[in-house]
């Protein structure tokens, strides 16, 4: 649940789609492609 005063971050379909091609050709792992696009996370 969303806490009060809490802001979401939003990204393009274009920044999606670079994450979700990089994840699947396989060159870099979830958490890599996370950290090398700054993609905020709770799980590294």
């Amino acid at each position: 649940m969303a806490k009060k005063g809490q802001v979401f971050q939003q990204y393009t379909d274009d920044f999606k789609l670079e994450a979700v091609k990089d994840y699947i050709e396989g060159s870099s792992s979830y958490e890599v492609v996370a950290k090398k696009l700054e993609i905020r996370n709770s799980t590294y």
